[in-house]
């Protein structure tokens, strides 16, 4: 997934040091959805998930919570 070590240790520095991005380990049984994704969507998420190590459901998580930030600030 990553091209050597340096390169993992760097993307889990990045995630540590941004608070937006630190992965949330909460117990997750309050609600569900379901969300449809076009085809250019699911390969964008696709994407991300690879470049962050994370799942696509992490991406989605953690693009809530810097959205969520960025809109309740104003």
């Amino acid at each position: 997934m990553f091209k050597d070590r340096k390169d993992k240790i760097q993307k889990e520095t990045e995630f540590t040091q941004n608070p937006d991005l630190k992965r949330n380990k909460e117990k997750r049984d309050f609600k569900k959805i379901t969300v449809g994704f076009t085809e250019e969507e699911y390969v964008r998420l696709e994407e991300l998930s690879f470049k962050t190590d994370r799942s696509k459901l992490g991406c989605i998580r953690a693009g809530l919570r810097i959205l969520a930030k960025k809109e309740l600030e104003r």
